[in-house]
């Protein structure tokens, strides 16, 4: 088999020392026989070809490693995207029965996983702004202007703007979820996180939240170590906008109430804007008994 490292822009990583050192675990961790390419991404992420999945997954498994997608490229080969927990670096690992294959499924990979926006776009050290609303906590990042607003952007704001479009649509998972994750390891300690649950406020549609939401959470849950309560909510229809004022308007969910037991959450959504979905969903917590429910916004609109 044929090894070929290929070493890009490094970075040192707290938890491995150097790139290079997850370079030699890998050597070290996989078999011979097995055929592996890993392009490893300056954002934190890597995509990935291994002939064997099962010893993939051992793999990933070792190295602490998120899995989150997959896809068959149109020659058939199955490659996948990962993320890994260390400080980010430019690299390609190679053990292939030939150097032509090698280079072919790295550019699979390129073409299959690399980012068309650098991440760098966005700062990732934000800390929360903080307010109230019905005399719960709540916490977000940026503000966020509507397209009517006379407020002359700044260029943060605009980018903010459009991470938030973004996120929406399902494409802007990572970064939200890194910049959402890093404040909320600047806000809260280990501790304080160990029996919360990470629920998003419910969309409208079951499509809807599901691309929003699913992966985010699953993202935001890695980063910062708080449980995934995504699966707590569940989408069972399209929303009613016009219902009777006296009835709760997140009628189209329902909640998991065996897995929300005894549960303290942080309810997570995109923008805060009336702060009604989120009033919302508190009563509905509240009714399966849960009380420490604290808000968390990637941004909040601003009026002015």
């Amino acid at each position: 088999m044929l090894q070929n490292i290929r070493l890009g822009s490094i970075m040192v990583s707290t938890a491995e020392n150097s790139a290079f050192a997850v370079i030699n675990r890998l050597i070290d961790s996989i078999g011979p026989r097995t055929e592996l390419v890993m392009t490893f991404f300056e954002d934190g992420r890597f995509g990935y070809y291994c002939s064997s999945n099962k010893g993939f997954l051992k793999l990933a498994k070792q190295f602490g490693w998120l899995l989150t997608d997959n896809r068959i490229d149109e020659s058939g080969i199955i490659t996948g995207e990962g993320y890994y927990a260390t400080q980010w670096f430019d690299a390609c690992f190679w053990q292939c029965k030939s150097e032509r294959r090698s280079i072919d499924l790295e550019h699979i990979l390129r073409n299959n996983w690399q980012s068309l926006e650098r991440d760098e776009y966005y700062p990732h050290n934000m800390p929360f702004r903080h307010f109230e609303k019905d005399g719960y906590k709540c916490y977000y990042i940026y503000d966020y202007y509507t397209k009517n607003s006379k407020h002359e952007r700044t260029d943060l704001d605009k980018r903010a703007r459009n991470l938030i479009f973004n996120m929406k649509n399902g494409i802007a998972d990572h970064q939200a979820a890194r910049i959402l994750g890093n404040a909320i390891n600047l806000q809260f300690d280990k501790e304080s996180k160990s029996n919360h649950l990470i629920i998003p406020i419910a969309a409208s549609t079951i499509e809807t939240h599901t691309k929003r939401f699913s992966r985010f959470c699953q993202l935001l849950s890695w980063y910062t170590g708080i449980k995934n309560g995504y699966d707590t909510v569940e989408v069972v229809e399209e929303k009613i906008e016009i219902i009777p004022k006296s009835l709760v308007s997140l009628h189209h969910i329902k909640l998991d109430n065996k897995k929300l037991h005894r549960k303290s959450v942080f309810l997570i959504d995109d923008v805060y804007t009336t702060g009604g979905s989120f009033t919302d969903m508190v009563y509905k917590l509240k009714k399966h008994g849960i009380t420490d429910i604290q808000g968390i916004f990637l941004s909040k609109t601003n009026f002015d």
